[in-house]
């Protein structure tokens, strides 16, 4: 008798782990006709396969509180709370991208929290509620140097353990990442990931001193 091989969903892939549908699936097609993202959250970027493919080398801690800043989709939180058992809060200005980060999180069966915020808004009390901060392509503008620059300082002092960063390379990212080393130590490093395919940049570290 032949083998019985299972049926892949057409539009669906696995990354890290996590079960992504593409921007071809029925459900993000329907999503897209009721929700539409302003500000870049109309697809997934690169950089999160960087950060995952990063975490799975130097992962967080097991059930930490994570916050995945400027989310998107959610993939980086939502993969910190698949491995890892992480508690996530999915944050981004743009409340149109958490239909996506819902749809997401209930195909992976983890939940997440959602919070709609902009990087200068995160107090000092909201930020000390979490022990690691991650963002992926979140520094894409000269603009948001200064205020990305300004919530790191915050988190560190709220005691925000960790902060890692990932982008595709782009210069507002080198003059954060420069900023950073020199005020606090931060280590950028060329990395590159394996899924879905070969993907460059460079990811961002900062460790709060004790």
């Amino acid at each position: 008798m032949p083998e019985v091989v299972p049926q892949i969903e057409p539009h669906t892939t696995n990354v890290y782990g996590v079960h992504l549908l593409k921007t071809r699936h029925r459900f993000i097609r329907k999503l897209r006709s009721l929700a539409e993202p302003s500000s870049h959250g109309d697809k997934i970027w690169p950089a999160n396969f960087l950060l995952m493919d990063f975490l799975s080398e130097y992962p967080p801690k097991s059930r930490t509180r994570l916050m995945d800043l400027g989310c998107g989709w959610g993939l980086v939180g939502i993969h910190c709370a698949l491995k890892y058992g992480c508690k996530v809060t999915c944050v981004d200005k743009d409340a149109a991208v958490f239909p996506f980060v819902t749809v997401h999180a209930t195909l992976n069966q983890v939940k997440v929290g959602l919070l709609k915020q902009t990087y200068d808004r995160l107090t000092r009390a909201r930020l000390g509620e979490e022990r690691t901060v991650v963002g992926a392509d979140i520094c894409y503008w000269p603009e948001l140097v200064k205020p990305l620059c300004n919530l790191v300082e915050r988190a560190l002092r709220s005691g925000v353990e960790r902060i890692v960063i990932a982008d595709p390379g782009r210069k507002p990212f080198y003059d954060f990442s420069d900023l950073c080393g020199e005020k606090y130590g931060a280590v950028s490093r060329g990395w590159y990931a394996r899924e879905p395919g070969r993907v460059y940049g460079d990811v961002l570290e900062i460790i709060r001193k004790s």
